[in-house]
């Protein structure tokens, strides 16, 4: 009779392997401001994440009295663990008398790994919505400045974080696989070896440009632009601090605004706020707009809103500072899959913390193997962010 049973050698090498995978998919993740440890949880509970606040210097005057507690204090982001994901594959009993087995299992176990992390990554890319910030236009790759294959949009890239005053270190550029391939035709990259640098040529990664480290990623957003019709104006004026705009249509106006679309407001085009969920009005109607962040300086009545320069349909990379994200991470607190008794439970854990549960369930002549995760994602500082739009 076939056996299902998971020997101790195959247990430490199902472990080897789901570590390496992990390690080789952390490219973002490593990056964001987490709280990821391989203690248990469950889903719904909820974490704080620090979010901290852009401070300026102010004369000091002498006095007796004691420091002002408010003023020493930061704020939090709350973190939620609200998605549990996994992925499993089975083997019957005479699969596991195989003699390439250890060679397919492992290839198996590291897959189920990888669909767990880039499920992470996923959630975390989709966060871009709540980033107001971008350089380069979608009607073209981030790596064309309008007539040429160029690197010249990344300094845009850069300058947006300058003005955000985010640190020069550990700026990461985050690009779809398409737009991997169109950094390795820029010119400049290509020619890198006459300075010492042979990166594209020779081994087919673009690595640190621009003060960039850039990375392919494959969980990269596509963002469908929403449409404003007409002239939509603003109904009443919308005070500094506050999170929503109502909107007004006249007879031949239409807002059909998407989550994410970038806009701006004819009394200041250059303050530009993120729609926080989608908006439709039509003719003669009104409705209200959910920003991204406080209103920055009031906006007045009968001001008229505009898609921002630049922005459309296309991809959205993401690049700066990822700590900009936030990530709380947990291992599922009980056997939760119902079928089949749980054999073994293997906890997989990256340095930065993330870790996975792989779990081996025994069932009728045939045994279940998953890897589960057990996380949420937010954005808690969107200065340090900015989109990268492309086509």
């Amino acid at each position: 009779m076939a056996d299902n049973t998971i020997s101790s050698n195959l247990q430490e090498n199902i472990v080897v392997g789901a570590t390496e995978a992990l390690s080789e998919s952390m490219a973002l993740l490593a990056g964001v401001q987490m709280d990821a440890i391989p203690d248990p949880g469950n889903k719904g509970q909820s974490f704080n994440v620090g979010e901290y606040e852009d401070k300026s210097a102010s004369d000091v005057t002498a006095s007796n009295v004691s420091p002002d507690a408010a003023a020493s204090t930061f704020g939090v982001k709350t973190i939620t663990l609200d998605t549990h994901k996994k992925a499993n594959f089975k083997l019957k009993g005479t699969e596991f008398q195989g003699n390439n087995l250890d060679a397919t299992f492992m290839s198996q176990v590291q897959e189920i790994v990888r669909a767990c992390v880039y499920t992470m990554n996923a959630s975390l890319m989709a966060q871009y919505y709540k980033i107001p910030h971008y350089a380069g236009n979608a009607a073209r790759s981030i790596f064309n400045d309008g007539s040429s294959a160029s690197v010249d949009p990344l300094a845009d890239l850069g300058k947006v974080l300058d003005d955000n005053r985010v640190p020069t270190i550990n700026r990461q550029m985050f690009v779809s696989p398409t737009e991997n391939s169109n950094a390795k035709k820029v010119p400049e990259l290509q020619q890198a070896n006459t300075f010492g640098r042979d990166n594209v040529i020779y081994n087919g990664f673009v690595g640190r440009t621009m003060g960039f480290d850039l990375f392919m990623d494959q969980q990269i957003p596509t963002h469908t632009t929403g449409t404003l019709t007409g002239d939509p104006d603003v109904t009443a004026e919308a005070a500094a601090g506050g999170l929503t705009v109502g909107i007004t249509t006249d007879s031949g106006d239409a807002v059909a605004l998407k989550q994410g679309d970038l806009v701006t407001f004819s009394g200041d085009t250059s303050i530009i706020y993120s729609a926080q969920a989608d908006l439709s009005i039509s003719a003669s109607g009104t409705g209200t707009l959910t920003l991204d962040r406080p209103i920055e300086t009031t906006i007045a009545a009968d001001e008229t809103i505009a898609l921002a320069t630049g922005h459309g349909t296309g991809t959205i990379g993401i690049a700066g500072d990822m700590t900009g994200f936030g990530l709380v991470n947990r291992i599922e607190a009980t056997d939760y899959y119902g079928t089949g008794t749980l054999e073994n439970r293997m906890i997989v854990t990256h340095p930065s913390g993330v870790s996975l549960s792989l779990g081996t369930y025994r069932q009728y002549k045939q045994s279940l193997f998953e890897c589960s995760c057990l996380f949420g994602t937010q954005i808690v500082d969107s200065r340090k962010l900015v989109r990268a739009l492309g086509a």
